[in-house]
């Protein structure tokens, strides 16, 4: 009876081990993301890069992709924009220096240089980490869902209309979906695998910005303003805006 006594409370005592180490993993799995830190990353980084995707209002109300640039920010005021044509293939190449006001573009097909006049700062005084930063400090504790993101699966926040994407193994920032004259895009936004087509006239419905990377290393030749060996230099025209009479 002693013997048989010592093997139950044996066996409860296991049970109760193995209870105790599911109920730790349970607790573990569920424990919450602290995403003040991953805000505070993106804020100390100081480079970026991202796949630029603007969707536009096609043919049947159909969400078409307008253009794709691949963008990377060497700082704030410094940053370079590689776009690409409809086969995938880079098309052009921008390179802007808002501190040493200079901005060189280059046409990869007609292998032509242009020295553009000063550039004006589109990101802002905050830069786009600060500016990506600032959706998270205003996001919701919980998320709304998840989406497919081509490498896997992000968890969603919305900051009203907008969507911040984080991977949900690693938890940082993958992407962001911006509406602009569609309040619903970031809904109805689907497919993230469309080529890239010829920027046309249309209803602009928003942008995303994928393939989050912040704290990148870049090569040092990367954002170098040369003109390369056989391209002409082309000089720059202002538009030219006709003036119309009063009647």
């Amino acid at each position: 009876m002693a013997v048989y006594r010592f093997f139950c409370a044996t066996f409860l005592l296991m049970v109760s081990l193995l209870l105790d180490v599911s109920y730790a993993q349970e607790d573990e799995g569920k424990k919450d993301v602290d995403y003040t830190k991953i805000r505070q990353a993106i804020e100390d980084a100081t480079t970026l890069k991202y796949t630029l995707m603007s969707f536009q209002e096609g043919d049947d109300d159909a969400m078409d992709v307008g253009f794709v640039d691949r963008v990377e920010h060497q700082a704030p005021n410094f940053w370079r924009h590689t776009a690409l044509d409809d086969s995938g293939k880079v098309k052009s190449i921008h390179i802007v220096d808002t501190t040493g006001k200079k901005q060189l573009y280059l046409d990869m097909k007609s292998k032509t240089a242009t020295w553009l006049p000063h550039p004006i700062h589109v990101y802002g005084d905050i830069g786009m980490l600060d500016w990506m930063a600032s959706f998270i400090k205003k996001m919701p504790k919980n998320a709304t869902g998840q989406r497919a993101t081509g490498d896997g699966k992000a968890d969603v926040f919305k900051v009203k209309t907008v969507e911040l994407w984080f991977d949900a193994e690693t938890k940082s920032l993958v992407g962001l979906s911006l509406p602009e004259k569609d309040p619903e895009f970031s809904t109805e936004l689907s497919d993230l695998s469309k080529a890239p087509t010829t920027p046309r006239p249309g209803k602009s419905l928003g942008r995303v910005y994928k393939d989050i990377e912040y704290g990148v290393e870049f090569d040092e030749d990367r954002f170098e303003m040369n003109v390369p060996e056989g391209f002409d230099v082309m000089e720059w025209k202002p538009p030219v805006i006709e003036s119309r009479s009063k009647t």
